[in-house]
């Protein structure tokens, strides 16, 4: 309640309910580091190139996003075709 409570007083908390609510859950840890760099790359793109470089970056990012779907799908397809075991990474 009290980070509801912050979040209505200071719109720019750095502190989300719902952030505290999943950091917890075993999968947080296996994307806290990708989200951190993807903020840190946001916030050096903004600081420094501005709104108009963001922006222009987006098609990039979703690029990126979309390149490493297609590329995962096509080895799953590729992996359940010709009976090999795909490439899994287990972290616990």
């Amino acid at each position: 309640m009290g980070l509801i409570l912050l979040r209505r007083v200071w719109i720019t908390s750095p502190f989300n309910p719902v952030g505290f609510a999943i950091s917890g859950s075993w999968n947080t840890m296996m994307v806290a580091v990708p989200l951190f760099l993807a903020w840190l790359l946001k916030a050096l793109v903004l600081r420094y190139g501005g709104l108009s470089t963001y922006r222009a970056a987006i098609p990039l990012a979703l690029g990126v996003v979309c390149g490493e779907f297609l590329v995962e799908t096509f080895w799953e397809v590729f992996a359940l075709a010709t009976g090999l075991q795909p490439y899994r990474i287990w972290m616990f």
